[in-house]
């Protein structure tokens, strides 16, 4: 019985069938697109993916020198039309590309997995994908262990163009092509025409240029050359010139930067612009004052950061830090205004460019140079240039920095900001190795090469000398002090007596005549301007800082240069520079303001020399105020009038004349007066020849013993 239960046991069960065959790959690709070949229990079942065919047919590895990206390049058909294009690898699972590239008639079919097996159909189907690595960016590459130039063309190597170099640059950066190097007659021809850019205006103009494009090739530099002068004067074709080095494609009209591109756009241009010169071309801030601002902000971010060798850190989606990506290009900006800042101005060497006359563009050999450029001369020279640089480019890099400095200890004794001699003698390296190169391919003979050398080294120093300028007059000291007296001689602020009452010399501190009365009860009284931003005594200045700071900050933004240090940093560059005339220890530790008696009250100040704040005195007829009564004003003496603007020193030269109620001062005394006014907003001396004659009496400029001060 046992064993006939069993053997109905076993007879219930029976082995399941085998399962229907299922192909090795369960897509196929159908005249009316991609199909899923589906298992079910009835058999296979063709489930409809896509109205369209798509296949990968290569893949490239684009390489920007920091990240590797994956893109596919994909074939698709659609209604019997074939179409080619790039798909990134991060956004192929999302089949978003669909839409962008085959528009609106091609579909995914909706359902639920249907968009991942269309995915995964098209890479099943794909077969045979080629991988390429592809450069997107130009400058310096190790390939197969030989260091090569990339350009939009391919790159240029150690045995001259390489044209299976793949390189995909950005549309700015398309003209950036370099012809096959020259050799023999033909390249000693393309370096002598480059040369003939030095000729094409004054050294001080064309010499730090020059030395920008062969700089820019031989590491990343932390620097950057600001062309400066007023339209007209030909700053955009010098730069196209420059650039023009690097392909005949950027004439003036056809530059790769603008300063009315955005900030972002213009830190990715810098970037992907590896090793070669990049014009940003009309920084000329125009609008409102937030426009302004706005502008000098970012050029103020795009340059400090090649000063810097840095670039902004940002986030992923996913909250981790994406790859800095700094600028890695030398900068070439052109424009009719400086970008402001003492610190930025230190990291740039700003040319000016003389509106016509001795030292300015000379037209003839511009329009000739731009004969040469265009036809690539000049960008012959460059690329015989990398090619003689490229076999010795390796061991030249651990070179450079001992090189700068030791070209920097001689351009120290210029004596400017400490980054000076070093832009001076990182141009002057670029130049050295240029020079270097010519004289071994015989196209300049020694002594033309020494001759240069020279000629530049002078022309160097001398910009450089000149940088001081750009860079005091951001000062943050020196632009305080100049805000406060633009404030009390424009009667927006006053500095009084101790005890509150009109000080000495009251018309240097903000204090203004007024005519109160008429006919014979007519009389003259001095009233206080603006806010009291201190008091004065004798020598002895005592300024209320924050009060003081504060109008110099509306002051200067109003101006479109605020200062560009806090209250509290303001203070200690003070004492650096030795302005303050005295401090207090308490506790044993030192207190930049001192407590003072003024108005009754303790108050603590900073007490400062009064000569040290240089306050125009203001004759004003036309600030000259009359009493409320509607009657018509008697007439009025010299007492009455507040004079020409003129530094603090200078003589008074109004002389008085037939009394004229509310007329303003005759033109030729108010432009002189003007003259000296704007030498004074510019920190620099006034002009002699715009000041008023009969200063025989005049006494020295405290001005100059401030910047004879500072200076030492």
């Amino acid at each position: 019985l046992l064993r006939e239960l069993r053997g109905m046991a076993d007879a219930s069960v029976s082995p399941p069938e085998s399962p229907a065959p299922r192909p090795e790959i369960p897509y196929v690709a159908t005249p009316k697109g991609l199909a899923w070949l589906k298992n079910t229990n009835s058999g296979v079942v063709a489930t409809p993916l896509t109205n369209f065919t798509a296949q990968i047919v290569s893949e490239q590895l684009r390489d920007d020198g920091v990240e590797v990206q994956r893109t596919y390049e994909i074939a698709a058909t659609l209604n019997d039309q074939t179409l080619h294009f790039s798909a990134p690898a991060s956004h192929f699972s999302s089949m978003g590309w669909v839409s962008e590239h085959l528009g609106a008639q091609a579909i995914v079919y909706p359902g639920f997995g249907l968009k991942d097996h269309a995915r995964a159909a098209i890479q099943f189907l794909s077969n045979q994908v080629s991988t390429h690595q592809v450069f997107i960016h130009t400058g310096w590459r190790k390939v197969n262990g030989v260091w090569v130039f990339l350009h939009g063309d391919g790159a240029i190597g150690p045995t001259g163009q390489l044209r299976d170099v793949t390189v995909d640059l950005p549309e700015a950066l398309l003209q950036f092509r370099l012809p096959d190097p020259p050799a023999g007659d033909d390249l000693r021809s393309a370096v002598r025409v480059s040369l003939e850019f030095l000729e094409v205006a004054g050294d001080p103009v064309t010499v730090p240029m020059y030395c920008s494009i062969w700089r820019a090739v031989l590491s990343m530099a932390d620097l950057s050359a600001h062309l400066s002068g007023p339209t007209g004067s030909g700053k955009s074709e010098l730069a196209a010139l420059a650039q023009q080095h690097f392909g005949p494609g950027m004439d003036a009209r056809h530059l790769p930067g603008s300063w009315t591109s955005t900030a972002n756009a213009l830190e990715g241009l810098a970037f992907t612009a590896k090793d070669v010169l990049l014009v940003v071309d009309d920084f000329a801030p125009t609008g409102s004052a937030a426009d302004i601002q706005r502008m000098h902000r970012e050029a103020d971010r795009l340059l400090r950061a090649q000063g810097n060798l840095s670039a902004r850190l940002r986030m992923r989606s996913d909250s981790s830090l994406r790859v800095p990506k700094p600028p890695r290009s030398l900068i070439l900006s052109t424009g009719e205004d400086v970008p402001k800042g003492q610190s930025l101005r230190a990291r740039l060497m700003v040319v000016e460019v003389p509106p016509s006359g001795p030292g300015g563009v000379n037209w003839e050999r511009l329009t000739v140079c731009q004969g040469h450029a265009a036809t690539g001369r000049f960008a012959q020279a460059m690329s015989g240039f990398l090619r003689w640089l490229a076999p010795q480019y390796e061991d030249l890099q651990p070179r450079l920095a001992e090189q700068v400095a030791a070209l920097a200890i001689k351009a120290r004794s210029i004596g400017q900001h400490q980054r000076t001699p070093y832009n001076v003698a990182s141009l002057a390296l670029g130049l050295h190795y240029f020079l270097r190169f010519a004289a071994e391919m015989e196209a300049l003979s020694e002594s033309e090469v020494d001759d240069l050398w020279q000629r530049t080294w002078r022309a160097l120093t001398t910009v450089a000398a000149a940088q001081a300028d750009y860079q005091a007059s951001s000062e943050p000291t020196r632009r305080f002090l100049q805000l406060l007296a633009a404030a009390l001689a424009s009667g927006q602020a006053h500095v009084a007596a101790p005890d509150g009452s009109v000080p000495a010399s009251p018309q240097s501190w903000g204090w203004w005549k007024t005519v109160v009365g008429t006919g014979d009860y007519q009389r003259i009284e001095w009233r206080p301007q603006g806010l009291r931003i201190g008091w004065v005594q004798s020598d002895d200045l005592y300024l209320e800082s924050d009060a003081a700071f504060a109008e110099a900050q509306r002051l200067g933004r109003e101006g479109g240069e605020a200062l560009s240090v806090t209250l509290q940093t303001l203070k200690k560059r003070l004492k650096e520079q030795g302005l303050l005339a005295s401090t207090e220890s308490i506790g044993g530790r030192e207190r930049l303001e001192v407590r003072r008696a003024l108005e009754g009250n303790r108050r603590p100040v900073l007490h400062l020399k009064s000569s040290t704040l240089v306050v125009p005195e203001v004759y004003q007829v036309h600030h000259v105020h009359q009493s409320r009564s509607n009657s018509k004003p008697g007439p009025l003496n010299s007492d009455a009038i507040t004079g020409a603007v003129l530094p603090v020193g200078f003589k008074e030269v109004y002389q008085e004349s037939e009394p004229q109620p509310q007329v303003d001062a005759p033109e030729s005394k108010d432009n002189g007066a003007i003259g000296a006014l704007g030498a004074l907003s510019e920190g620099m001396d006034p002009d002699p020849s715009k000041l008023i004659a009969n200063q025989a009496n005049q006494t020295t400029d405290p001005w100059d013993s401030f910047l004879k001060e500072t200076a030492e």
